[in-house]
């Protein structure tokens, strides 16, 4: 360290010297930065689940990280550097979803946020050598040096990354999306000789609910589909039990817009679905032909409904032999997530998830051993 540099642990302090986009951060034990109050964040966020804490009175070109993070199932963690307000920055973070973490894939991620309030990926690289189990703390070092951004994870983790977009100084900062936890976060760094923080750009919001509702509940847009003159129908679910197990359950419902998803009508409820498991969601498609099938899970049989009306009144079309529902006890097929795709020739390809027998010495088989069953 030379004399001009200086190095400090981040701290809140009652947050005087921080700038905060969706809630506040506070100081918690043990070295601890979190967030204040509901992690879901503001209503009017700009990024629902996505908090931002930029240190107003830290500003250089050129700094080092080190911290420590645990991360959970979808969740994310990282640090802000290169700041000029909360739409200009470079974000280093470690991003987490579930089929990662149980695939034993780590990733780092450098971004950028700019004026379109999309925060872009400059690179996103898989690092061996790191385990991606969740609620495990790993420690990381980020040296910033011009252009070039070397990350360090555990012991042996390392990835380089270079861009260009932002060469200046900036403030640094600190970042969380869901239950990811960060801890004695250091920062070594010359400042700059005046701070340049502008509190007054404001991150751009990109998002809005279809189905504004006074409680927040989970709502499963699961498929939408446009017709010739533009106008859009989409079918999805509106959770009426806020669960993520076998208890939750959804009300599927469509409605309309005929401003390119701008505004979208009240809701109503196809007559011939009613409330079911949140995961077993009946599927909407419009043929190459053009008609508007609805496909509905049952246990005993799989109806097809069509409509004439755009969605208005449905009736029965037969019945089909693809599976929506989760895998049953023995080998089956399920319609995976992306569902339909129309082909040039006027044919239809299903995409499905197959699964294997699970015996019944196999019945501890929970989520993370999915790609056992698989």
């Amino acid at each position: 360290m030379t004399a001009e540099q200086r190095h400090l642990t981040l701290a809140i302090n009652g947050g005087g010297d921080w700038h905060f986009t969706n809630n506040p951060w506070t100081d918690g034990a043990d070295g601890l930065l979190e967030v204040a109050g509901d992690p879901n964040g503001q209503p009017d966020a700009a990024m629902q689940g996505i908090h931002y804490a930029f240190d107003t009175k830290v500003c250089c070109q050129d700094c080092t990280f080190e911290f420590e993070f645990r991360l959970q199932c979808h969740s994310e963690a990282g640090v802000v550097f290169r700041a000029r307000d909360a739409s200009h920055f470079y974000l280093l973070h470690f991003p987490n979803i579930g089929q990662q973490a149980r695939a034993q894939h780590f990733w780092v991620a450098l971004s950028k946020m700019d004026d379109n309030g999309y925060l872009r990926r400059v690179k996103n690289q898989m690092v061996r050598g790191v385990p991606s189990t969740n609620n495990v703390w790993l420690r990381a070092r980020v040296r910033v040096e011009g252009p070039q951004v070397d990350v360090r994870v555990g012991d042996y983790g390392h990835v380089t990354f270079e861009d260009f977009t932002y060469p200046g100084p900036g403030h640094v900062g600190i970042y969380r999306y869901g239950q990811a936890d960060l801890r004695d976060v250091q920062v070594s760094h010359t400042p700059h000789k005046t701070l340049l923080w502008n509190p007054a750009p404001a991150q751009r919001t990109n998002w809005s609910h279809p189905l504004p509702t006074d409680e927040p509940v989970w709502q499963q847009p699961v498929e939408i589909k446009q017709f010739d003159d533009g106008e859009l129908l989409m079918l999805v679910n509106i959770q009426r039990i806020k669960n993520t197990d076998g208890q939750a359950k959804s009300t599927p419902c469509l409605v309309r817009s005929s401003d390119s998803g701008r505004s979208w009508s009240e809701p109503w409820e196809p007559q011939v679905v009613g409330e079911g498991y949140s995961w077993d969601y009946p599927r909407l498609h419009k043929t190459p032909a053009g008609r508007l099938l609805l496909l509905v899970p049952a246990i005993d049989h799989k109806k097809v409904y069509e409509s004439t009306d755009r969605g208005r009144t449905w009736k029965p079309a037969g019945e089909t032999n693809l599976c929506l529902d989760p895998p049953p006890k023995g080998p089956s097929q399920n319609i995976s997530p992306a569902g339909f795709l129309n082909l040039r020739d006027g044919s239809i390809l299903a995409l499905m998830l197959g699964s294997t027998a699970i015996n019944p010495e196999m019945r501890t088989q929970n989520i993370w051993t999915w790609g056992g069953s698989h």
